[in-house]
């Protein structure tokens, strides 16, 4: 696991995520060329690069998804912690933002795919709100 942070992510740890959004099928490894910032714990991706032999497969079954586990939640979650945020940014970067209390991913979703896909990783991530609750 590539760590920004030795300080603990809270109410969601990376091995929790991690091991939650696999249970699903998503194929994430930490993200091999981070982008630190100070709120944020570790990155994952699920496809390493663009230029790899499964990039294609990937996006097609997946969508393009990078996810950080910061430190706390993000601003937005604070009031209501365990519901799954869906922010649609395509007019602004072509991602859509979805995320759960301190956990927050970006997913390019492949063309005609795109409900499909947010969809299935914010049910991903609604898998995590017990854990949320019980924090």
């Amino acid at each position: 696991m590539t760590l920004c942070s030795t300080e603990r992510a809270r109410p969601l740890g990376p091995r929790r995520v991690i091991g939650t959004l696999r249970k699903h099928g998503y194929g994430l490894v930490p993200d091999p060329h981070p982008v630190c910032a100070p709120q944020i714990v570790t990155l994952y991706v699920n496809v390493a690069s663009e230029g790899s032999d499964s990039y294609k497969t990937v996006v097609d079954s997946e969508g393009d998804i990078g996810c950080e586990v910061d430190k706390e939640p993000y601003p937005a979650a604070r009031p209501k912690p365990w519901q799954v945020r869906i922010h649609d940014d395509r007019d602004l970067n072509g991602t859509f933002e979805v995320g759960i209390a301190n956990v927050i991913c970006q997913i390019s979703p492949a063309a005609g795919k795109e409900r499909v896909q947010v969809q299935r990783l914010a049910k991903a991530l609604r898998a995590l709100a017990p854990s949320v609750s019980a924090s």
